[in-house]
């Protein structure tokens, strides 16, 4: 049995936080960050981040970097949730539209723009 060593990130600060997401940016050649993205190509989580500063949104102004927060149109989000109905064979949950493998629409774009799931 072979034992690593896992570092956790304890003691980030919150410079090297925000650091850490211009850098990510600044790698992706963009202007704003998804949590996704940032997940995929950051050093830290985003979970981490959020956390951090109460929000994701509050991290990404501390940078000047943009959310990618779309307003869809109803007919988008009815589109969307047909495809994950027939995905997946039965009526959606918000946790089936919160998985990015079956839906690209995630559930709080429906409670933006319907008041509730």
């Amino acid at each position: 049995m072979q034992f690593e060593y896992t570092d956790y990130h304890q003691n980030i600060s919150d410079n090297d936080l925000i650091d850490d997401l211009k850098a990510t940016a600044h790698k992706l050649n963009t202007n704003s960050l998804s949590m996704k993205e940032y997940d995929e190509n950051g050093t830290y989580s985003s979970s981490a981040v959020s956390r951090r500063f109460g929000t994701w949104n509050k991290a990404l102004s501390l940078t000047k970097l943009n959310y990618r927060n779309k307003a869809f149109s109803e007919t988008e989000l009815f589109e969307n949730m047909e495809n994950v109905w027939i995905k997946i064979g039965k009526q959606p949950t918000r946790r089936d539209m919160n998985n990015t493998l079956i839906s690209c629409i995630s559930s709080g774009s429906y409670i933006r723009k319907f008041g509730q799931w």
